[in-house]
């Protein structure tokens, strides 16, 4: 299902202010009503909009005025959604309206969940979430639910963390929502930048990623995930994952689970170190079936381990399918080797049937489309050296003090003594005893000395010498 189950509006208010946008908020949530509420003039917020649990609103303005939602950057988020695990689920659509400006000072810069319910966050025609930051989600994060994107736009949000634009960790408890949908062509995730993870997209558990149309393009991750990071994966029809970058793996799609790729759906120019298209983890439960027309085209690896279209490590070889109609063309990687390994030619044949491949290869495995972990070609035997080197190592130790006061207890010592009369008592008057505790301790500090080795990059001399004197 593309769309999450639709809500019917039963009530229509109008607001030009804050105040009044607030109170529309907080009747819809007291009367129980569906509401939508048009927004009739920007809005600067001086506080985060709260949504309590139970509430389902949408805030629009119309096509021909889009209206903008701003909290100025001033350090806090757009909107807090409440959520009860009592309550079936907290709804907020938006569409044709602009919310910006977020700058949160933990999660969900434009929007983010609280408590241990389910919300739901849609951005249908119109709607876009743009230049909001935050640790993790820049533009949403939630605790549990899920996010549609049906129409909507999310550009140019930051995270320090995870999710440029988008962070889950856990999807809606109802499986019909999963945890991220997008649909429709005009669905956009562009431009978003991640500090760790999933540039565009983060989903931290299982839930489902569903992407049945749209695209999500030129968005970054500094590690894993340019375009999207996600432990369950469903991308069909016209959904377009485009131009992404990550540092580490993974330019396009981290997938750190059970994934299909089909129908008309494509994986183009995005790069990394590793996989620049798609990076498979080498998670046991990590799986790939790629079907039908799919296009993996012109996606680059840049470090040594290459995979310009896929990377995978060796064991999931098998995890690995592509159909006869799956097109892999103009990947590049600094790495990438036309010899099969014949070991691997039975999985070979069993499980990739795609025809078309990157430019001087003929087939799937160790080249600039698919590349897997441990695939260099096997050096020509030469001769044995033992290289050695004395070291001295010299490790400094500290030893720091310190004490913990054990619970104190007080005893009396003999038997009272009762005198008769005003008898002054000896002494100072409210003093202090003081004593001190000394106590002798021998450290031992037991240490095991080595060295890591770490071979640098071999260099060859080429010699004019011949080879008559060495044996065979």
């Amino acid at each position: 299902m593309e769309f999450f189950p639709p809500p019917e509006w039963m009530a229509t208010v109008h607001v030009n202010d804050v105040g009044t946008l607030q109170a529309a908020i907080f009747n819809a949530h007291s009367a129980n009503l569906n509401t939508k509420i048009v927004l009739d003039d920007d809005i600067m917020l001086s506080n985060p909009l709260t949504v309590p649990a139970g509430t389902s609103i949408l805030l629009t303005g119309n096509a021909a005025n889009i209206i903008t939602l701003d909290a100025g950057s001033n350090g806090f988020s757009v909107m807090e959604v409440q959520t009860d695990a009592t309550a079936v689920n907290t709804m907020v659509y938006f569409s044709y309206i602009i919310v910006r400006g977020g700058n949160a000072v933990s999660d969900g810069g434009a929007v983010y969940s609280t408590g241990d319910g389910d919300a739901v966050i849609v951005l249908e025609n119109g709607a876009l979430f743009e230049e909001n930051t935050a640790e993790n989600g820049g533009a949403i994060a939630l605790t549990k639910g899920a996010v549609g994107v049906f129409g909507g736009k999310l550009m140019d949000n930051r995270a320090s963390l995870n999710g440029g634009a988008i962070y889950i960790q856990n999807g809606h408890t109802q499986p019909t929502y999963g945890a991220f949908r997008m649909y429709m062509d005009s669905s956009l995730i562009a431009q978003n930048e991640a500090g760790m993870n999933g540039g565009g997209v983060f989903v931290s558990d299982t839930s489902d990623v569903v992407i049945t149309g749209g695209t999500i393009d030129n968005n970054h991750a500094d590690s894993f995930g340019g375009g999207l990071y996600a432990n369950s994966l469903n991308i069909s029809a016209s959904g377009c994952v485009s131009n992404n970058s990550a540092n580490s793996g993974g330019g396009g799609i981290y997938l750190n689970g059970a994934g299909t790729i089909r129908s008309t759906a494509q994986i183009i120019g995005n790069s990394s170190l590793h996989g620049g298209g798609i990076y498979m983890s080498d998670n046991p439960d990590t799986s790939l079936d790629i079907l039908n027309n799919v296009q993996i085209v012109n996606n680059q690896a840049t470090g040594d381990k290459g995979g310009g279209g896929i990377y995978l490590a060796e064991h999931q070889l098998a995890k690995l399918t592509a159909g006869i109609s799956v097109v892999f063309a103009q990947n590049s990687a600094t790495q990438g080797f036309p010899a099969r390994f014949p070991i691997h030619d039975a999985v070979y044949r069993a499980n990739i049937q795609a025809t078309q491949w990157s430019a001087n290869f003929i087939q799937g495995y160790n080249n600039y489309d698919i590349r897997y972990d441990g695939s260099v070609p096997p050096p020509i035997p030469g001769c044995h050296v033992d290289g050695q080197q004395m070291v001295d190592v010299c490790l400094p130790v500290a030893v720091t003090p310190f004490a913990n006061v054990g619970k104190i207890t007080s005893r009396c010592c003999g038997g009272a003594v009762v005198t008769r009369g005003a008898d002054i008592c000896q002494g100072i008057p409210n003093g202090t005893c003081n004593f001190t505790i000394r106590q002798k301790i021998c450290v031992n500090v037991p240490i095991d000395f080595g060295t890591i080795v770490q071979p640098g990059v071999p260099h060859i001399l080429c010699s004019d010498e011949d080879c008559d004197d060495c044996p065979p």
